[in-house]
């Protein structure tokens, strides 16, 4: 998804803090699932996949589909909440 301005500015930022008092782009947003989607290494598996035809682990999948489902979800709100970084909204990472 393409970046959104924000703010009274129109500036964009991609490290907002809550206290910053600007809108969460969608950018934001995507940097945030791409932070979080990073401990599960996806570009390994998906190399795996290609390379033996050997299927993603369950439950590493099921990680990515939930964090990629919670993306969406607050990108479709009508304003992303300010704490959108809060471990609240998102899935806990693996062991």
């Amino acid at each position: 998804m393409e970046g959104v301005e924000c703010g009274a500015t129109g500036e964009r930022s991609s490290q907002l803090s809550p206290s910053d008092g600007l809108v969460p782009s969608l950018s934001d947003l995507h940097a945030e699932m791409a932070r979080r989607l990073a401990p599960l290494n996806m570009a390994r598996w998906d190399a795996r996949l290609k390379a033996t035809g050997l299927p993603v682990p369950r439950h590493i999948d099921r990680k990515r589909r939930e964090i990629e489902f919670v993306a969406q979800a607050l990108g479709r709100l009508a304003a992303i909440p300010a704490d959108y970084r809060d471990d609240l909204y998102w899935p806990a990472l693996l062991p």
